[in-house]
């Protein structure tokens, strides 16, 4: 008896894409492809299957996304290269797949847990396709031997029950590679997200180095942004999970409150006086501006996070009182509130620390210098 193989590649192949929504279609599909290596003659029709593609983030492995999919068509020929999944991208799978991906770059396989196809050797592609559903009560199981994405069959049967996982293979040679700028490219920007703006930041938020500055104001600031940068990681992280808006908004109140109580009243000689140290250490230090507007630009900054304060602070309250006695107000913020604000209040801490940081450092490296110089190790020019 001749054995013959139906052979698929170990991962997906590059030619993953977008494919627009046809008539009657509301929402476009995504596709994902499996080359076929080796493949028996005739065609062969599609009775079930189930099958699911999972995700994975480059940066955080640990966690998966499972999307399910199916056959992208009902028939596989010999001259076909690829068995071909499709998934259709609602708003709601794009989220999903957004809140998880949170600006990374992806990993994706496939797996598919049971496959049934019948011989349909009346003709070619263009035959009919609705070919008889009850041929699946001939389906059965048959050999399935050789590594996890071979498929043996026997020559007497024209029944063949596929399966494939390829959970064994976990070095980044059998898992597709999205990269960020390739997802923007064949999605974002074909899902209509051309007319939109899209940020994302791989850097993470900076540490704040080791050590206490010889000013008391400058402590003060250090150690606002190292508790509340921590507090920020886990405000971002609940919000990728549960997706809270009302809940994000609520911890944005909390952690701009610090930024919040820096005043910048420069009719304050308090205020004043610190708009100085913060504009001399954050913005001449690092070579980001000149003396002469180093404090407009602190103040610049506490200002927007005065503003972020006073949005975010609208959702706690639901009445307030006026001159005319209590007035009712609703404030139920949605996913662009929610973000809007997260995402200012990340970018300023992350502003700051930054700049926090690098100022920090090299006020180490000119105190080395200068202790070198002290001992004659480095001679004065």
């Amino acid at each position: 008896m001749e054995e013959k193989r139906f052979i698929l590649d170990k991962k997906p192949n590059d030619g993953w894409r977008l494919e627009s929504s046809k008539k009657n279609e509301e929402y476009p599909k995504l596709i994902f492809g499996i080359d076929i290596k080796k493949m028996p003659e005739n065609c062969y029709f599609i009775l079930d299957c189930n099958a699911k593609i999972m995700v994975e983030r480059w940066g955080d492995k640990s966690k998966t996304l499972e999307i399910s999919c199916a056959p992208r068509d009902k028939l596989i020929c010999q001259n076909d290269k690829e068995l071909s999944f499709s998934t259709t991208l609602t708003p709601t799978l794009f989220n999903k797949i957004e809140s998880f991906r949170s600006g990374d770059n992806l990993r994706a396989r496939i797996i598919i847990e049971r496959l049934f196809l019948i011989s349909y050797s009346q003709g070619n592609k263009s035959a009919d396709k609705d070919y008889p559903e009850t041929q699946s009560s001939y389906i059965r199981e048959v050999l399935i031997s050789g590594s996890d994405r071979t498929i043996d069959w026997h020559h007497h049967t024209v029944h063949l029950s596929v399966t494939y996982d390829a959970s064994q293979f976990i070095d980044n040679d059998h898992r597709l590679i999205i990269m960020r700028d390739a997802w923007s490219k064949k999605v974002l920007s074909q899902y209509g997200m051309g007319d939109r703006f899209i940020i994302e930041i791989p850097s993470k938020l900076p540490s704040i180095p080791a050590g206490t500055p010889r000013e008391k104001e400058l402590n003060v600031l250090k150690e606002r942004l190292e508790k509340n940068i921590g507090l920020l990681k886990g405000v971002v992280e609940e919000y990728n999970e549960k997706r809270d808006h009302e809940k994000c908004v609520m911890n944005v109140r909390k952690i701009s409150d610090p930024l919040h109580k820096l005043g910048h009243n420069t009719q304050k000689s308090a205020d004043l006086s610190r708009l100085k140290l913060y504009g001399k250490h954050l913005i001449e230090n690092t070579r980001t501006g000149s003396p002469n507007i180093s404090q407009d630009m602190i103040e610049d900054v506490l200002a927007i996070a005065d503003k972020i304060f006073n949005q975010a602070s609208k959702g706690p309250h639901g009445v307030t009182t006026g001159k005319q006695g209590s007035q009712q107000f609703e404030y139920t913020p949605d996913q662009e509130d929610a973000e809007m604000l997260l995402g200012i209040i990340s970018l300023i801490y992350y502003w700051m620390g930054k700049k926090f940081e690098k100022s920090m450092i090299k006020k180490v490296i000119l105190l080395f210098v200068t202790s070198l110089k002290q001992t004659n190790y480095i001679k004065l020019i």
